[in-house]
């Protein structure tokens, strides 16, 4: 027996227009009636993934954000695993000390990058970044 369904989103399930085919919706109707859940898995950060579900379906999905760092479902933060701000300030210290290095980080609700190339990047895919 099935339970849960679980796909990643860039490269798998969104299109050539990076979107949601309409007939995913339709099967996803489907699959919640037969009580199997839908996890929409992506390394994209909350608001990035979560605005490309129209909102009335959006409460019949998972979403494993930021690598499985951040999961929801139906608004209830499921899990949620970060590093801690001195293991974070340590981090940051060594990987500025390494030339040219392009660092991106993500947040639940953003990402942040000492990197312009990185910032144009994530800016023509369609995703907040601050």
């Amino acid at each position: 027996m099935i339970n849960l369904i679980a796909t990643d989103m860039d490269g798998t399930l969104l299109n050539a227009e990076r979107e949601i085919d309409v007939e995913f919706f339709e099967i996803l109707k489907h699959l919640r009636s037969k009580n199997i859940l839908v996890v929409l898995a992506s390394g994209r950060e909350y608001n990035s993934l979560v605005n490309l579900v129209p909102k009335e379906y959006r409460n019949e999905l998972i979403f494993a954000c930021n690598n499985g760092n951040y999961i929801e479902f139906q608004g209830e933060t499921l899990f949620e695993s970060y590093i801690d701000k001195s293991m974070f300030e340590k981090l940051i210290s060594k990987l500025e000390s390494i030339e040219d290095l392009k660092v991106l980080m993500s947040t639940k609700n953003s990402i942040f990058t000492n990197s312009m190339q990185n910032y144009f990047i994530y800016k023509l895919k369609g995703q907040k970044i601050t």
